[in-house]
C-alpha cells in the first residue's frame, strides 16, 4: 500500500496488512495532527506520523538545522541532545535523562529513556534518528525532522508498541517503510 501527503511525506510504502487509524482530524497549518497504522497481526503496535502544528522557536529551529547538516552518521552528545528539547518534544523523547535529572520512575522523573540518538539522511533529507523507551513502557523508534516554511515545524514519524517481541519484529517493516519514503520538497 502506498500512503501519500501526510506533511512533509509525499509517498511511503507500508504491507498491505497495515491499514489507516486515522482519526479524520484535518491537516491544517498551525493544527496537530495524527494518523496512526495498526498491522492486522500485531494490534498494540502502531506506526505514526505526527505534525505539531505549532512553529518552533527560533534558537531550536537554528540548532535543528546544524545538527543535521554538521552530524550526517555521528550520535548526538549530551549538550546537543539538551539542546535539541524543545525540538524532540518537551512531553515526549524530549523529556529524557539528558534533559531531566529527576530520578527514574519519580513523578517529576523523565518520560523517556533515551537509548540512541544520531543525525540520518533518508534520500536528500537528513533526520534525526530516536530510539528509546517511555515511562508507560511503550518502545519507540523513530525520524524527527523539520517541515513548513523555513523548518519552522516539526514532523514525526514513528514505531511504537507495547509488546518486546511486536516491536522488535515490526522494526523491518518500519526499515523497510523509512527506505522507501519520498519528500515533498
Amino acid at each position: 500500500m502506498i500512503v501519500q501527503n501526510l506533511g512533509q511525506i509525499k509517498t511511503m510504502e507500508l504491507p498491505d496488512s497495515w491499514q489507516s487509524q486515522d482519526n479524520g482530524r484535518p491537516m491544517s497549518p498551525g493544527m496537530s495532527w495524527e494518523v496512526n497504522y495498526t498491522s492486522t497481526a500485531m494490534p498494540n503496535t502502531q506506526i505514526v506520523f505526527k505534525g505539531r502544528g505549532m512553529p518552533i522557536d527560533n534558537a531550536s529551529r537554528q540548532i535543528l538545522r546544524y545538527v543535521l547538516k554538521e552530524k550526517h552518521g555521528q550520535e548526538l552528545s549530551s549538550d546537543e541532545i539538551v539542546a535539541l528539547h524543545t525540538v524532540m518534544g518537551v512531553a515526549t523523547t524530549g523529556d529524557n535523562q539528558y534533559t531531566n535529572q529527576h530520578e527514574k520512575g519519580s513523578i517529576e522523573g523523565p518520560s523517556f529513556f533515551l537509548n540512541k540518538i544520531s543525525v540520518e539522511k533518508l534520500g536528500p533529507k537528513p533526520v534525526l534518528r530516536v530510539e528509546g523507551q517511555f515511562s508507560n513502557d511503550y518502545f519507540y523508534d523513530g525520524i524527527v525532522y523539520p517541515a513548513g516554511v523555513a523548518g519552522q515545524i516539526v514532523e514525526e514519524l514513528y514505531l511504537q508498541s507495547l509488546d518486546t517481541d511486536d516491536f522488535i519484529n515490526s522494526r523491518e517493516v518500519f526499515d523497510a517503510a523509512l527506505s522507501s519514503l519520498t519528500w515533498r520538497l
